[in-house]
């Protein structure tokens, strides 16, 4: 079986990183070969720039590394806005097994959960303001996603479980009996 490309899109302060950095955990814990390309990560040594700019050569440069890597088997979880809907379409293009899922959260709960400071900074910095998706810059919810995790309505442990399982009983990941991790709290 091809490993997939489990692509994770929503808005800034979503849970994208809290559920990828935990399934990222889960796959190597259990012996699978897997890599972790957070956006927030990656941008500094694929593209240079932030915002509306930089989004469409920073996609296509993500998607064309996690293309590679399941070449090899590996499993590749992408935290990524992502925010336009004819980029991602355009992103599965270049991945063999496209797996979306929707960190669907609504713009004022993530500006309460705010971790990196974005939409603070932003009431007050008009260009910042225009960058961020879903305040000055566009976010278009995914069409057909794989999967919807509704993290304003769910827990992290809850969201992450759902998308376990939905990997699971699709047959990306073999069923196996999860080890009891620590709690992880809220979402970050």
């Amino acid at each position: 079986m091809t490993a997939p490309v489990i692509w994770l899109t929503g808005l800034s302060g979503s849970g994208k990183t809290t559920l990828g950095s935990r399934l990222y955990a889960y796959l190597t814990e259990h012996g699978f070969d897997a890599e972790l390309l957070d956006g927030d990560h990656v941008r500094k040594m694929l593209v240079d720039g932030y915002g509306p700019p930089s989004i469409p050569d920073s996609n296509l440069r993500l998607a064309r590394v996690a293309a590679l890597l399941v070449k090899h088997d590996v499993y590749v979880v992408v935290c990524k806005i992502s925010p336009y809907r004819e980029l991602r379409e355009i992103v599965a293009q270049e991945i063999p097994i496209y797996l979306e899922i929707y960190v669907k959260c609504p713009i004022e709960e993530c500006a309460r959960r705010d971790s990196k400071g974005l939409f603070a900074r932003a009431k007050i910095d008009s260009e910042l303001y225009a960058e961020i998706s879903g305040l000055g810059n566009r976010y278009d919810e995914p069409a057909f996603p794989y999967l919807v995790l509704e993290t304003d309505k769910q827990t992290p442990d809850e969201s992450f479980s759902a998308l376990l399982h939905k990997l699971m009983s699709d047959g990306w990941l073999p069923k196996v009996v999860p080890r009891p991790g620590k709690p992880v709290g809220g979402w970050s």
